[in-house]
């Protein structure tokens, strides 16, 4: 995509569409070719390629990528739910995010 367009397509979103864009930025930035590949392939992937990739989503505060995963792909998660949940610290900025999406969502 060049800059242009892509300057275009990000002033024309709201601020989670740009949240979302910025985040897919740092994404395509930060991840080896191993991650990047997996993120369109995670119906294929092992337990332990899966929680690689949201590891790296998590340290560069990909937040809103991680929910859309565990979102799209819930049945995944369903049986680490409770023990995936407990073993990741979530910063404070994780919470605050998690419930304003929540809050968009639900109206």
């Amino acid at each position: 995509m060049q800059k242009e367009k892509l300057l275009k397509e990000f002033y024309e979103q709201d601020e989670i569409g740009k949240e979302m864009i910025l985040e897919k930025l740092i994404f395509c930035h930060f991840s080896d070719e191993q991650n990047f590949e997996n993120y369109f392939k995670i119906e294929e992937l092992g337990e332990r390629e899966l929680f690689c990739l949201i590891g790296l989503l998590y340290h560069q505060d990909c937040f809103f990528m991680i929910s859309d995963i565990i979102n799209r792909h819930e049945s995944r998660f369903l049986s680490h739910r409770d023990s995936l949940l407990k073993e990741i610290d979530f910063s404070e900025r994780f919470h605050s995010r998690l419930a304003r999406l929540n809050s968009i969502t639900k109206n």
